[in-house]
């Protein structure tokens, strides 16, 4: 099951030590950099990359285990670089409130209109059975449980 949280910037890297959570997608490692560093050095945790070209402070960081149960999570983690004005685009409208939008109609969005972005983090049969998917308008965002046999519950 895949469950995205919302952490304080400080609380991030005890989250991801203690196992609370497995992947951080927005984190500065200018601000724990002694952590950071530790952690890298020890194979504690992995730097994925950065999602962000002119910020590379800001890292896609995830638990050794986490990588080893899922290599083509960690592999697409590290492969997503949408780019800072794009991102920031996006990022700047979401929001759980009256206003705004979710983020998984910001997931939508960026599947419907930047084909071209995307479909270079996933392999080409990936990215060419999503756009039938797409154009079929069988796209459903919601949350869901995954039961073992893959579907939402």
């Amino acid at each position: 099951m895949v469950e995205f949280v919302a952490l304080e910037a400080e609380a991030a890297p005890a989250a991801l030590s203690r196992g609370d959570v497995d992947l951080l997608t927005h984190f500065d490692r200018s601000t724990a950099a002694a952590w950071y560093e530790e952690q890298t050095k020890s194979g504690t945790i992995v730097d994925l990359g950065s999602i962000y070209e002119s910020e590379p402070d800001i890292r896609i960081i995830a638990t050794a285990a986490f990588k080893e149960r899922a290599p083509e999570l960690a592999l697409f983690a590290g492969k997503v670089k949408p780019g800072n004005e794009s991102f920031a685009n996006l990022a700047g409208g979401i929001s759980e409130g009256r206003t705004g939008i979710s983020p998984i109609v910001a997931a939508l969005t960026v599947l419907k209109g930047q084909n071209e972005l995307w479909s270079a983090w996933v392999p080409e049969e990936v990215a060419t059975a999503a756009r039938l998917r797409i154009a079929g308008g069988v796209v459903n965002f919601r949350p869901c449980t995954m039961r073992p046999n893959g579907r939402c519950q």
